[in-house]
């Protein structure tokens, strides 16, 4: 996918911005979403079209002569370079992105992330922060630290044909007998089935099941136990004491 971007406030009052037409301004912005880290992207303006002002009637060659010649970006040797990219935008240096342009290197602190070749880049991360709930909690407010070691799982909706392991529900039973599993389980899947948005998406379904059990048990009021069984234990206790047996 493209890569996600970042607009300042003030890019719209920017004195070189406001001397470009609007197709151009748009298309200013478009641009970096296709941009490696360090500001460049072929230089093929149909394609640039197609991903970026794809329904407009505009000529998208000319607005990037009309970028070119206000200084916002250079084309050479078939690739746009945005200039002053890092004013306009702060890359995560522990994903930067480069190409294959000539001299687009690291930055000094940064790790490499995959390298876009013209056509998508990828974005692990989104404000520094991942964009999928990880943790398998109830509501999904949970966090992962991002690694450089492997690929991150990523999450997935809850299926209609989904059911617990046999594993898990038999340690549910044994942890928690109170709780009526199955029509806990009714409940959990009409939540989750019909919840939206990036909560909605787990990395182990079982866990996020556990936890609801767990929940369960803990919402569930402690009964008191009845007079007749608090005698009964304190006549059973007395008659071990006493060596008698039944």
């Amino acid at each position: 996918m493209p890569k996600i971007r970042g607009i300042k406030p003030e890019f719209w009052t920017d004195e070189d911005v406001v001397e470009l037409s609007v197709p151009a301004r748009l298309l200013f912005i478009g641009l970096w979403n296709f941009a490696c880290d360090n500001g460049h992207l072929p230089d093929k303006p149909k394609q640039i079209k197609m991903r970026i002002l794809p329904a407009d009637d505009v000529d998208v060659n000319k607005l990037l002569d009309e970028l070119a010649h206000h200084g916002r970006i250079s084309r050479a040797d078939g690739t746009i370079t945005i200039a002053k990219f890092a004013h306009h935008q702060k890359p995560h240096k522990r994903w930067w992105v480069t190409c294959e342009t000539p001299g687009c290197n690291l930055p000094e602190g940064a790790s490499h992330g995959p390298v876009n070749r013209g056509t998508t880049v990828a974005q692990p991360l989104n404000n520094g922060r991942p964009t999928d709930d990880v943790d398998g909690d109830v509501d999904g407010d949970g966090e992962l630290t991002p690694t450089v070691s492997g690929p991150r799982k990523r999450g997935q909706r809850l299926t209609d044909d989904w059911r617990p392991s046999t594993e898990t529900r038999d340690h549910l039973a044994a942890e928690f007998p109170q709780v009526d599993q199955t029509a806990e389980f009714w409940k959990f899947q009409n939540y989750w089935m019909a919840k939206s948005g990036k909560d909605a998406t787990k990395i182990d379904w079982d866990r996020t099941y556990s936890n609801w059990i767990r929940n369960s048990a803990e919402r569930q009021p402690t009964r008191p136990r009845s007079t007749q069984n608090t005698t009964d234990d304190l006549f059973g206790r007395a008659a071990q004491r006493l060596g008698i047996t039944q």
